[in-house]
């Protein structure tokens, strides 16, 4: 019940994200949460950090093909390393297991609670707390990893033509 939510919100791209019904949304900052747990970064502040037009694919380590594409690029979790990855899939493994026993279990949670549940979890696990959401940055780390994957694009067509970009 709660796994599919969160499914859709921690692996789904922007572009995707901002088409989503209203009732997940608040499941926005969740992801951030653990975004900020694992690299003390937002989703946003990920892209401006990472982005980089001028590193091997861009810095991104998930990509589905051999050339990131534009959605790859403006989505954080992809520019997460292994480690990274790792720790967030131990994370929300646990906060899943919670939300899924305590459907089973017949308790109907409300956001408020999910976020301190969230909290204390990470607490235990000796991660910091992302406190205050509010994503005032989006917009710029958008605009930054779009210019980003044009800059990379460009200089991926002149490799293509055996010209040095260097």
């Amino acid at each position: 019940m709660y796994s599919n939510k969160l499914e859709i919100v921690l692996n789904y791209p922007p572009q995707i994200m901002s088409q989503l019904p209203m009732k997940y949304v608040p499941f926005i900052p969740l992801q951030n949460k653990f975004h900020h747990a694992i690299t003390k970064m937002t989703a946003s502040q990920l892209l401006l950090d990472r982005a980089n037009a001028e590193i091997e694919n861009m810095d991104l380590i998930s990509l589905k093909n051999l050339i990131p594409t534009k959605s790859e690029a403006q989505t954080g979790k992809n520019y997460l390393t292994e480690d990274e990855i790792y720790r967030m899939y131990l994370l929300s493994e646990q906060f899943l297991l919670f939300a899924e026993s305590s459907a089973l279990m017949g308790k109907h949670l409300t956001m408020k609670q999910l976020h301190n549940q969230l909290d204390i979890l990470l607490e235990l696990n000796g991660y910091p707390v992302f406190v205050g959401y509010r994503d005032y940055i989006k917009d710029e780390a958008m605009k930054h990893a779009e210019s980003e994957y044009k800059t990379f694009i460009e200089l991926k067509k002149l490799e293509m033509l055996g010209l040095d970009v260097n």
